[in-house]
């Protein structure tokens, strides 16, 4: 069956142009009462795709640009306070904001005159995990669950990066691209429940101590609203490799309430207790043990971690008989511009000024390698906004520290990964003060901790490619040097229009 957008009208199948206009058709699989609604302007729907708690996706046209999407829409309720669709298209934002190849590329989003939310994502075509999963075809080999968890792995090292946590890793939302080539190309989707680590639960727009996910793979200490960081997340994705591995889940009730009760009662069963039969290597079976741990502080801190320890396991797998290869430690990343047009009007040097304070340097690190220091003439006179500036720069030396013993590329880029998870913190936190201080230029303020966000990306993208501790160095430093001219234009001005704010309520 094929559709016309123009006069909204069905056709045969062999109707490639509509009798009525001459427009070129679409091919739909099933009629639809909300088609030819549209959105935006720009998007018409064709068919409805699925159907959740809150929200529909649907097939659509993005009509400029003759293009198939799907269409992910929040409904208006006449009741409600407006926080469904501040949280809908702040999460939007959020995954507009990704670039690894494993995140739902997101490629637009608005808020129609009715109170419509949108937002318009890549259509993709594949079947998730979990169908996978219910069709039997776990119990898993080794090396296929951990080439599916490692990339659910990278993608979350982008989020991570940015500050953030998706609270909702699972089966339904990893997609597998293609079938039967082997290679289970991987996407993560639903980036809906994606918070900021540093708040409790949702930067302002979820009530304290509210729950949101789903049990059979919440962390523990998301299942009781604690605050969350980027380990609950991988504690999910313990449970995914638990159940790809076994065949089953690690802590299984009808009752959601007895599920999150059994994950505190005490350690998690190992892969092999529930399901003896399956051949998995030690370090593998140790890892998922590790990943679900009741303590956030007892599992790996990061997901390059864990992909390190998977691609390790594995390599020892291989060794015994047990996993056939070794999975790519890294999945292909699309190319990019070595520097932005930004970095290049802005050497590394510019901030290596006379005069600039700096914590004193141990003596193993190298006097070549200059970091780039916070001034005194970067101060705000915020006082909280100037701790964490230099909480960021005292996170950039330690991670530039010399090659003494326990030094690695690893090592360096764990710590390139804490700086990202803080510097998105830290923004969250000044987006709070400003808006609660009405500035009146945060949007271009928000734009700049955007372009700041994606340049250190597509900067440790390029280390990752071939990582050493100089590469992983050289990110660091032209990632501080932007953080410089950002601190010293746009949070200057700030600064400036508190203290003008507050000499004009003291006239």
């Amino acid at each position: 069956m094929r559709a016309c957008i123009r006069c909204v009208s069905y056709h045969g199948d062999d109707v490639a142009h509509c009798p009525v206009d001459g427009t070129a058709t679409w091919r739909v699989e099933r009629f639809s009462p909300a088609f030819g609604r549209r959105l935006g302007k720009d998007y018409v729907i064709l068919e409805e795709l699925a159907r959740g708690g809150t929200a529909t996706v649907h097939h659509a046209v993005r009509e400029s640009k003759g293009l198939r999407v799907a269409l992910k829409i929040l409904p208006t309720h006449p009741e409600d306070d407006g926080i469904e669709a501040r949280r809908f298209l702040r999460s939007a934002e959020l995954a507009g904001s990704l670039t690894d190849p494993h995140s739902v590329k997101v490629l637009d989003w608005n808020q129609d005159d009715d109170g419509t939310c949108w937002m318009a994502m890549e259509l993709l075509e594949g079947r998730t995990l979990h169908e996978a999963v219910v069709a039997g075809e776990a119990p898993m080999p080794p090396r296929r669950a951990v080439r599916i968890a490692t990339q659910v792995l990278q993608a979350l090292q982008e989020v991570h990066g940015a500050g953030l946590v998706h609270r909702d890793v699972k089966p339904d939302n990893v997609l597998l691209l293609r079938e039967g080539d082997g290679e289970d190309p991987v996407k993560l989707l639903d980036f809906g429940l994606a918070r900021p680590s540093f708040l409790d639960e949702n930067a302002r727009l979820t009530l304290r101590g509210t729950t949101m996910g789903t049990p059979a793979y919440m962390s523990p200490e998301q299942g009781h609203g604690r605050q969350l960081d980027a380990r609950s997340d991988l504690y999910s994705v313990g449970v995914l490799l638990f159940e790809l591995l076994s065949g089953r889940l690690p802590h299984d009730d009808p009752a959601a309430l007895r599920v999150l009760l059994k994950k505190v009662a005490g350690p998690a069963p190992r892969v092999r207790e529930l399901a003896p039969e399956v051949r998995i290597p030690d370090a593998l079976e140790d890892l998922v043990a590790d990943l679900l741990a009741i303590e956030p502080g007892r599992r790996p801190a990061t997901a390059t971690e864990v992909i390190r320890r998977l691609a390790e396991a594995c390599a020892a797998g291989e060794a015994a008989g047990i996993c056939e290869e070794a999975p790519p430690l890294r999945a292909p990343i699309a190319s990019h511009r070595r520097v932005t047009q930004s970095l290049r009007r802005l050497p590394p040097t510019e901030a290596d000024d006379a005069g600039m304070s700096a914590p004193s340097m141990p003596s193993a690190r190298l006097s070549s390698f200059r970091m780039v220091r916070f001034a005194a003439e970067m101060e705000t006179g915020i006082e909280e906004l100037d701790r964490q500036h230099r909480d960021l720069f005292d996170l950039a030396d330690a991670a530039l520290g010399g090659p003494g013993p326990g030094t690695t590329p690893t090592a360096i880029e764990e710590a390139l990964d804490r700086l990202a998870e803080h510097a998105g913190s830290h923004f969250l936190d000044e987006e709070a003060w400003m808006e609660q201080s009405s500035y009146p230029a945060i949007e271009d303020h928000r734009q700049g901790h955007r372009r700041f966000a994606a340049d250190f990306a597509r900067m440790l993208g390029e280390a990752r490619r071939t990582p050493s501790i100089d590469s992983m160095r050289t990110a660091l430093r032209l990632a501080m040097t932007l953080l410089v001219r950002h601190v010293r234009i746009d949070d200057g001005a700030f600064a400036r229009f508190m203290q003008e704010r507050a000499r004009a309520g003291t006239a």
